[in-house]
């Protein structure tokens, strides 16, 4: 699972991408499919491109329409925000538990 900070740095570069930069499209992607731990096959089951496309993104020698970048990039910080909120439950749900210790057993009953 990635950490609140590897989330909040890729939600960064998302958001400061310039779409029609080819290496600011394959450095953001392999940013991504690291910190969510993607294979290449997962990418292309996302999208709907193939496998060898996504690889090609992945080296440099293609990059997807500048129009269609938007659409990637939004599944990519929508990924984010919902793991950033998944991660900020766990974290209240662990202060929550430890805060007030383990609950006590009665000796009584």
């Amino acid at each position: 699972m990635a950490t609140r900070t590897e989330l909040e740095r890729l939600e960064n570069k998302l958001s400061a991408v310039e779409v029609s930069n080819d290496q600011d499209f394959r450095s953001a992607l392999l940013n991504a499919m690291n910190v969510f731990c993607m294979r290449d096959e997962d990418v292309s089951n996302l999208f709907h491109v193939s496998r060898p496309t996504v690889n090609r993104w992945k080296n440099g020698k293609a990059a997807p329409q500048v129009a269609l970048r938007p659409m990637i990039f939004k599944e990519f910080t929508r990924r984010v925000r919902a793991a950033l909120r998944d991660l900020g439950k766990q974290e209240k749900k662990f202060v929550s538990t430890s805060a007030g210790g383990a609950p006590r057993v009665s000796a009584h009953g």
